[in-house]
């Protein structure tokens, strides 16, 4: 009887959980869905910056453009440079028309004066002693030559620049003949020493031609 007992008090304590368990289940549905929960998962935290230990060059303005240039001193802006003028064609040969014979060995053409090289001035009033004896005009008698040779054509000279700016000192050609050659080989011219018409000279020289001569103008006398 006792064993009936136990059962029926655990049967009916059973009952009662039930119906408990039913009516709290009621409660429930009837109470609001609660909304969903956010996302609360933590954002990661963000990477630590890393700091570099590298050995960095100092950024100086003053040294920045040019750090080769250490020490050196500003730079110095010069002018751009011109273009190098063309060279002018040099004319190898000056024409001298209608010269004007102002001593042996000295002429002008309109205003170039030009004096033959190799050759010593002389004066139209030079004074020769003959070899008989007496003397003669020789500096007229020799221009008078050198007047008659030219005449009145034109002189073909060489594009000298020596002399002393006044005038131009080259070597002329009449025709065929180089005039200071001329001169020298008749006499009526003394060659400079050292130059290249000091033999015509010389010989000339030896044959009492023109300078060293007589006055050709006298009759017998050596022209």
């Amino acid at each position: 009887m006792r064993l009936l007992g136990t059962v029926g008090v655990g049967l009916a304590g059973v009952l009662v959980m039930a119906v408990l368990m039913v009516g709290a289940g009621e409660r429930l549905r009837d109470r609001p869905s609660a909304p969903a929960p956010a996302d609360e998962t933590p954002a990661p935290a963000a990477a630590a910056a890393v700091i570099e230990t590298r050995n960095a060059r100092p950024i100086d303005p003053a040294r920045f453009a040019a750090p080769f240039a250490e020490g050196a001193t500003a730079l110095e802006r010069i002018a751009s440079r011109q273009p190098e003028p063309k060279p002018t064609a040099r004319v190898a040969v000056v024409l001298l028309p209608r010269p004007v014979s102002l001593e042996v060995g000295l002429f002008r053409s309109g205003d170039r004066i030009v004096r033959l090289r190799g050759l010593e001035p002389l004066a139209p009033s030079t004074v020769c002693d003959a070899p008989r004896g007496g003397s003669w005009p020789c500096g007229m008698v020799a221009l008078t030559r050198q007047r008659m040779l030219v005449r009145n054509r034109t002189i073909a000279c060489d594009n000298g620049t020596e002399g002393d700016g006044a005038e131009m000192l080259t070597t002329c050609r009449v025709g065929n003949a180089d005039i200071g050659l001329w001169l020298a080989e008749n006499g009526w011219a003394k060659p400079i020493s050292g130059s290249g018409l000091e033999a015509a000279g010389e010989a000339a020289k030896a044959s009492t031609k023109g300078l060293w001569g007589s006055d050709p103008r006298v009759a017998g006398s050596q022209p």
